[in-house]
């Protein structure tokens, strides 16, 4: 399948088509200014959707062979500079711009908040931040295995196959890694045999020949990138395999042609959500509040917080079914496993005391409550909680419109003194 025969650019081309629809109606009762100015967006959201397909096409095209492959979660602005450097300066012109991408001082910005989106990646999270470690200290000897039996683990978790078996089932409705290819990429990469002794460096990360002693000058840096790279494949995967039912619900219901009145609600949502965006402003965080929570005083009602230190209170009692209700919708997949899945996460955790580090307004809908959490038998360790302000149905709402409450998204540990 083609990127351009994928649900989501199918959907989204239908709804540029429903709007002209709606345009050439409403535009009976409207300006001429106003509908030109709604025909012009209109006109560019097209354009920005026939460039995203483009892009996309010619980065496979240019990468995948070579091992730079696409993700859902790969920033389109990366994708576009690399293509425009391949096409600028050839292939080197264009993995400098991916190797970049791939740095330590790069990745440094992303994953510690990657790698959270399925209980497969938040179970091997503490080897993937081992990993990185090495990397920012070239220790790719290291790196590149590590990476290797992550995927391997995850995808099997996610699958019941391991990535390198034959009856590995690779498809999943509407998943980006599907249509641009690179899941099966990695899997082509995973299965190749290696069947003699390598000594010469090589340039991708073969799971048999690697993790089996025969090619052994892995350890090199284009191989531990594209080991990230193709670990941000799987977890993008193994995400979209575990929600598939969810979004391929959500699809048909999106794809039912509205009512006027329906589009009408709409409309009003999304003007009420802009205006919230608008007036939203980021709390100032003084001192004093973290010193009067840490001291016992209840924290603001209606605030990230307070739900973050519920969360955390909830945690210290393991009491993992009142921890699993308090996420949003979006990140729970099956609710029945839920529990368990946040028990097998944190269960380890034998936690004496925590205090509130931080507290972060970061956008009109989101949020994240860092603390300080010390464990019996370790030493002093970091727990993010992620939160999201949404409304009882799941939409999301910015901070301060009615009928919201904040929910968590994610929320982790990691070693304060080891993983900076």
């Amino acid at each position: 399948m083609s990127i351009e025969d994928s649900p989501t650019i199918e959907h989204m081309r239908v709804q540029a088509k429903n709007m002209r629809t709606l345009l050439s109606f409403t535009g009976l009762f409207m300006g001429t200014a106003k509908k030109k100015e709604l025909q012009k967006k209109l006109s560019e959201i097209e354009a920005g959707l026939d460039r995203l397909v483009s892009y996309r096409k010619r980065f496979s095209d240019y990468f995948t062979d070579s091992g730079w492959l696409a993700y859902d979660s790969m920033p389109t602005p990366v994708i576009e500079e690399a293509v425009d450097a391949y096409e600028k300066s050839g292939f080197d012109g264009g993995e400098t711009v991916l190797m970049r991408f791939y740095s330590p001082d790069e990745l440094s910005k992303r994953v510690k908040y990657s790698f959270m989106n399925s209980e497969e990646f938040r179970l091997r999270r503490p080897l993937i931040e081992l990993a990185f470690e090495d990397y920012t200290a070239s220790r790719y000897h290291a790196v590149v295995p590590v990476l290797l039996a992550v995927m391997d683990g995850a995808f099997n978790q996610a699958n019941r196959r391991g990535l390198h078996t034959d009856s590995a089932e690779m498809d999943v409705w509407d998943s980006m890694t599907v249509t641009d290819g690179s899941i099966y990429k990695v899997k082509d990469v995973f299965c190749k045999g290696r069947n003699r002794t390598r000594t010469e460096s090589i340039d991708l990360p073969y799971r048999n020949g690697i993790l089996h002693g025969i090619d052994l000058g892995y350890a090199n840096e284009v191989v531990a990138a594209k080991s990230w790279c193709f670990l941000s494949v799987v977890a993008d995967w193994v995400a979209s395999k575990n929600s598939e039912d969810s979004r391929r619900s959500k699809y048909d219901e999106d794809m039912q042609i509205p009512s006027f009145s329906e589009i009408g609600e709409s409309m009003a949502r999304t003007k009420a959500l802009k205006e919230g965006c608008a007036k939203w402003i980021a709390r100032k965080i003084s001192k004093d509040y973290l010193v009067r929570i840490q001291k016992g005083n209840k924290p603001s009602l209606g605030t990230p917080e307070e739900v973050a230190l519920d969360f955390m209170n909830c945690l210290t009692r393991r009491n993992y079914g009142h921890m699993a209700d308090m996420f949003a919708p979006l990140f729970v997949g099956n609710p029945k496993t839920f529990p368990g899945q946040l028990r097998c996460q944190f269960e380890h955790l034998e936690i004496k005391r925590f205090t509130i580090s931080s507290i972060s307004d970061d956008a009109p809908a989101r949020a994240t409550v860092l603390f300080s959490v010390d464990c019996e038998g370790t030493h002093k360790n970091e727990l993010f909680v992620s939160l999201i302000y949404q409304s009882e149905n799941g939409e999301s709402l910015a901070v301060g419109m009615p009928n919201g409450k904040w929910n968590v998204a994610t929320a982790y540990l990691r070693d304060a003194e080891s993983f900076a």
